[in-house]
Parts: C-alpha cells; sequence; structure tokens
C-alpha cells in the first residue's frame, strides 16, 4: 500500500511539473486557446456589421478574453455601440447565455463581399 501511495504522488508531481514546464516555456501553446474559422455563411450581416454565435461551453471559453482576426489582424474589442456605430475592425459581445455567445463584429472588407 505504501508504494502504491508513494508511486500516486511521484507521478502526480511529475504531470504538474511537466505541466508547468510546458507553461513556462510555451505560454501559447495550443492546448491553452480554442481557434475556430468564422464561416460567413453563419453571419447574418445589417449595414456595416454581423452578428455571429458561437456555441462553446462558456465554463471553457471567458467571454473577455475572446480575440477575432481577418487577414491576421486582431479586431479591437469594444462596447455594442462602438461596434454598432461601424468602426471598422471591432467586434463586441452582445448576449452571454448558457452555452452560447452572439458577438457584433464590424468587418474591414465591405459586409456584401463577405
Amino acid at each position: 500500500m505504501k508504494k502504491v501511495f508513494i508511486f500516486l504522488i511521484a507521478s502526480t508531481y511529475l504531470i504538474l511539473f511537466l505541466f508547468s514546464f510546458i507553461v513556462i516555456m510555451k505560454p501559447g501553446a495550443s492546448i491553452f486557446y480554442h481557434k475556430d474559422t468564422i464561416p460567413s455563411q453563419e453571419m447574418t450581416c445589417q449595414g456595416q456589421t454581423c452578428e455571429f454565435q458561437i456555441k462553446y461551453p462558456l465554463f471553457l471559453l471567458d467571454s473577455d478574453s475572446i480575440v477575432i482576426l481577418e487577414d491576421q489582424r486582431i479586431f479591437d474589442g469594444g462596447t455594442l455601440e462602438y461596434t454598432q456605430s461601424g468602426i471598422k475592425g471591432s467586434f463586441s459581445v452582445k448576449h452571454i447565455y448558457s452555452d452560447l455567445i452572439t458577438l457584433i463584429i464590424s468587418p474591414t472588407v465591405p459586409t456584401d463581399s463577405i
């Protein structure tokens, strides 16, 4: 019994050490984020803004850490009024439900060409 307990402690320590090493050496590793492509057919556009819904468990996704890229340029996160005013390259969170986040996006390209 004592050997099993020592083995469990040692293996737990080793796993935690390796995880800490990965965090220190490569904090941007893909295990720390979720990357998705927004299909243009799932976006509803009105005027200069588009609306998109993300279905993802909210206990895994922090709505304050959402980053949107277009042609490798990062969009500015702002308020709903800021994005709806038509500021190009901005986005905001409109609604948050149990597993659904609605984003308002103001793309840099015209909405009719998305």
